[in-house]
């Protein structure tokens, strides 16, 4: 037996059976169900300016995309794309910043150009040498080809989630944020809210020959 909540805004059962549920999310207790209406309530109490945008559900836990907003004018004066999400400002944010950077390097949605623009920042200890001892060996092994592209990703993506989850040299995971190419803007909503914005770059595609003298 499974419970959503439905157009009401209420915890009911769900009796779909033959055809899709029209509500994606479901809890396998009603007082499941009931624990997270109350603190989609509570968030929307808070914050009543976003009261009917899915920032505040709290699966999303104050992050949400750009294209996710119903109301657009949260965006008015700065460049967006596909990319641009944003975050309610409290003082959980650099850990679900991290959250959501960690995601998209498992999830393969920071390309190559922007893990090489990271790993060249000076900042990052003992990362850029690494880079260039990798960045030699795939030369001399070029002929092996996706095999060894995919075990550089897989390299990568394990190295880069350590360096968000422990970033290094006091950097903030905003910092590392503007290493991977985001654009970070903070929009004043009013004294309760602040959103803050990451927008990504375009780069040109990622290339060994970056790291070779």
């Amino acid at each position: 037996m499974k419970y959503h909540i439905d157009a009401q805004g209420k915890v009911s059962r769900c009796i779909t059976f033959f055809k899709p549920c029209p509500y994606t999310l479901h809890f396998d207790t009603q007082s499941e169900g009931q624990r997270y209406l109350s603190e989609w309530e509570d968030n929307r109490l808070h914050y009543p300016e976003f009261a009917n945008e899915e920032i505040l559900e709290p699966n999303h836990k104050l992050l949400a995309y750009a294209s996710e907003f119903k109301d657009k004018k949260y965006f008015e004066g700065i460049e967006t794309n596909e990319s641009t999400f944003a975050i309610i400002k409290t003082e959980n944010t650099e850990e679900r910043l991290s959250e959501e950077i960690i995601k998209l390097i498992n999830e393969d949605k920071i390309e190559i150009e922007n893990i090489g623009r990271a790993s060249s920042v000076s900042k990052w200890v003992g990362f850029r040498e690494t880079t260039d001892d990798l960045a030699k060996t795939s030369l001399e092994k070029v002929e092996e080809g996706d095999m060894y592209e995919a075990r550089w990703r897989g390299y990568y993506k394990a190295t880069l989630v350590d360096l968000v989850s422990e970033p290094l040299n006091n950097q903030t995971t905003v910092d590392i944020a503007q290493h991977f190419g985001y654009i970070v803007s903070d929009i004043y909503i009013n004294k309760n809210s602040t959103l803050r914005v990451f927008t990504r770059e375009h780069f040109n595609d990622y290339d060994f020959s970056d790291y070779i003298e």
